[in-house]
C-alpha cells in the first residue's frame, strides 16, 4: 500500500472514530471542526511526502489544504462569520503561506520567497485596510491568537525543522 492510501485510509477512520464519538456522545464537537482536522492531517502529511519531490504544485496544494483547513478550524473555534472581502483576504493569506511553503522546499529559488512576500504583504495591508486595525490592535491580536493558538506554533516549527534536518540526511 503506497503513502497516499495509508493517509486516505487514517484520514477516514480519525474521521470515522470522530463522527462516532460525535454520535455516541462522548465527545462533543462539530462536523466542521472534524472535518478541519482531518483536511489539517491530509495537508500535512501529503506536504511531508512531497517534501523534497520537486513537485511544487502537489506540494502548494497540500499547503494549502493545511491551511484551509486550519483556516476553517479557526473560524469555527473563534465563532467567527466572515464576509466576503474577509474571505478574500484570508484566501490571499493562504496563497502567501503557500507559496512560502513552496520556497522552503526549493531555498534556491528566490522567486518563490519574493512571489510570497509580495503576496503576504498585499494580505497584510488589506488586512489593515479593511478592518481599521492599527498597529497596535494588530500586535494585541496576534498575542492573543498565540496565547490560545502556542501549541500549534511550536508543533508545527518543530515539523519544519524536522523536515529541513531530515531533508539534509537524504541527499
Amino acid at each position: 500500500m503506497n503513502v497516499l492510501s495509508r493517509v486516505f485510509i487514517s484520514s477516514l477512520s480519525l474521521l470515522l472514530i470522530l463522527v462516532i464519538l460525535q454520535v455516541t456522545g462522548v465527545a462533543n464537537v462539530s462536523f466542521a471542526i472534524i472535518f478541519s482536522f482531518v483536511m489539517m492531517l491530509v495537508g500535512l502529511i501529503t506536504f511531508s511526502w512531497l517534501f523534497g519531490s520537486q513537485r511544487k504544485v502537489l506540494l502548494g496544494s497540500s499547503a494549502a489544504l493545511f491551511f484551509f483547513g486550519l483556516l476553517w478550524f479557526l473560524q469555527k473555534v473563534f465563532r467567527y462569520s466572515a464576509d466576503s472581502k474577509e474571505f478574500l483576504l484570508s484566501v490571499i493569506l493562504v496563497a502567501g503561506f503557500t507559496a512560502l511553503m513552496v520556497y522552503f522546499e526549493d531555498i534556491v529559488q528566490k522567486k518563490y520567497l519574493i512571489t510570497a512576500l509580495i503576496i503576504l504583504s498585499f494580505g497584510v495591508f488589506l488586512l489593515f485596510r479593511n478592518t481599521g486595525f492599527s498597529f497596535t490592535d494588530a500586535l494585541f491580536w496576534a498575542l492573543e491568537i498565540l496565547k490560545k493558538m502556542w501549541l500549534v506554533f511550536v508543533v508545527l516549527i518543530v515539523y519544519l525543522l524536522i523536515i529541513s534536518r531530515n531533508r539534509g540526511k537524504e541527499v
